[in-house]
């Protein structure tokens, strides 16, 4: 939660309003609209956002050695089995709320039924601390928000180019889609 808080704190002292030009500008014409939508989502959604993880920086669970950036594209199947898991860069102490939010996500989406059994089945060989199950939604919830930011800042202040422009543009889609799908309260 500390790190998502550095993040947030880092996004909020950030003059965002350049981006959708900037992303014009690289050829980013697709995330232009999708940028603009998100800075319309921000000035609602981060207040919500930042009390949460201060409140859950106050929280003591348990830390073990993560991955941090687990996905469904980081994971290797045979049938339905897990066989190999790839990118190992991000990995580090944290809790294992990280890589669960970070995942679920992936696999599941927005769909509560398929992440409640996707949870149940994580605590049927680990069970986790109700702090745990409220990090995660807390974790995932921020990156819901500081998604699109970290690949708005990567184009359009870093200049960086990424190989498959498609998929960029499709993960950002689905970020933006759960922005503003959400319900904030």
């Amino acid at each position: 939660a500390l790190r998502r808080q550095e993040e947030l704190k880092r996004l909020l002292a950030t003059d965002t309003a350049a981006w959708p030009a900037k992303l014009g500008a690289r050829g980013w014409h697709e995330l232009v609209p999708l940028a603009r939508g998100w800075q319309m989502s921000v000035p609602r959604i981060a207040p919500l956002v930042e009390r949460e993880l201060a409140e859950a920086c106050q929280w003591k669970v348990p830390r073990r050695f993560c991955l941090r950036d687990i996905w469904c594209d980081h994971m290797l199947f045979l049938g339905d089995k897990v066989s190999g898991v790839i990118d190992f860069g991000a990995a580090g102490w944290d809790s294992f709320a990280t890589d669960i939010a970070r995942l679920l996500p992936s696999l599941c989406g927005d769909d509560a039924s398929a992440s409640s059994d996707a949870v149940a089945a994580y605590e049927a060989i680990r069970p986790l601390t109700d702090r745990e199950r409220q990090l995660i939604d807390i974790l995932d919830r921020s990156a819901i928000l500081l998604g699109p930011a970290l690949w708005f800042r990567w184009i359009a202040d870093e200049r960086r180019d990424f190989r498959d422009r498609d998929a960029v543009i499709q993960r950002v889609r689905e970020m933006i889609a759960r922005l503003v799908g959400r319900t904030w309260s």
